[in-house]
């Protein structure tokens, strides 16, 4: 399967469940704000008396942030870093819920239905957070491989006199970090596939799978993969632009940006659903399907053979 054709059946099946981006959308909209309902109520309390106000009403500034915990003797850098992982954490656990849910409908190519849907999210809610759980390890083995370039370089030419060597260095690392978290992203996109698909593999063993899955496809899977990405910064390219467009005072380009903001949460839903739907077409064509032997019928009886004469008698006599 070409990249274009998956990409297409991607999007033909996203669009065929749009109420499933809607209450994607919906649910984590409502995490957030149950989350950040605290953080709001502060802001606005202490928005009035504060020397940053407008800086804080044009973007969340440090400034302003330094100025509140500073006016809260109380609030602690312990306190906040445990604030900012639970948010982190409740975010993470309806995001890895309501993508069963999506993965269940997209394995079996189902339409959109609120019992399938759920049943999906429950059903596979276990395995994802086992696997998000091991992916850890990996994530933090390629950020290890990327700290060790980024401090070969500062090795090597940061006591010297001449920047050009280093910033090539700099630059060379950081497309190594981001080559290394893509490829472990990539493989357990497909691993997560691998769990829903198969019902029944650990996780471990759903990463191994999917680890060779890649390896075996991995022109396939990595230019699909790339071509999402691409799609993603398409889309964030345009919000930008039209959100600097829209940075004025008055009320109604105030409302409006709103709107823009708003419209660009549910494009990234629809785009993070995009990569598992089109990801998923890749894999059912890449995958062979094991030969299911169609049902042996009974044989027929032989038709029982009547005299000429006979007379036959109805049932309900």
């Amino acid at each position: 399967m070409t990249v274009g054709r998956a990409l297409r059946l991607g999007i033909r099946t996203l669009g065929g469940m749009r109420r499933m981006c809607v209450v994607f959308y919906a649910a984590l909209t409502a995490a957030a704000l149950l989350v950040a309902a605290p953080v709001m109520a502060v802001a606005f309390h202490w928005l009035g008396s504060s020397a940053w106000a407008e800086e804080l009403t044009a973007n969340l500034s440090v400034q302003w942030i330094g100025e509140l915990i500073a006016g809260h003797a109380g609030l602690s850098a312990m306190q906040l870093a445990l604030v900012l992982a639970g948010v982190f954490a409740i975010s993470l656990m309806v995001d890895l819920f309501l993508l069963g849910g999506a993965l269940h409908l997209f394995s079996r190519h189902e339409r959109f239905s609120m019992p399938a849907f759920f049943a999906g999210c429950g059903r596979n809610f276990g395995g994802l957070i086992r696997l998000g759980l091991i992916s850890l390890i990996f994530y933090g083995a390629a950020w290890l491989l990327w700290y060790g370039l980024s401090s070969l370089g500062d090795a090597l030419w940061g006591e010297g006199s001449a920047a050009t060597p280093l910033v090539y260095w700099s630059w060379f690392s950081a497309a190594g970090g981001l080559c290394l978290f893509g490829l472990v992203n990539l493989v357990f996109d497909y691993a997560r596939i691998q769990i829903v698909v198969a019902e029944g593999p650990s996780a471990w063993r759903g990463t191994i799978l999917a680890a060779r899955f890649v390896r075996s496809h991995w022109r396939s899977t990595v230019s699909l993969y790339g071509s999402l990405w691409l799609t993603a910064a398409l889309g964030a390219a345009a919000y930008f632009g039209m959100a600097r467009l829209l940075r004025a005072p008055a009320i109604a380009a105030v409302t409006l940006l709103l709107l823009v903001r708003q419209a660009a949460v549910f494009g990234k839903v629809c785009v993070r659903l995009l990569f598992y739907a089109a990801q998923f077409e890749m894999f059912d064509a890449l995958t062979p399907r094991p030969f299911v032997p169609e049902a042996e019928l009974p044989p027929e009886l032989p038709e029982a053979v009547l005299p000429a004469d006979a007379e036959i008698v109805p049932e309900n006599e």
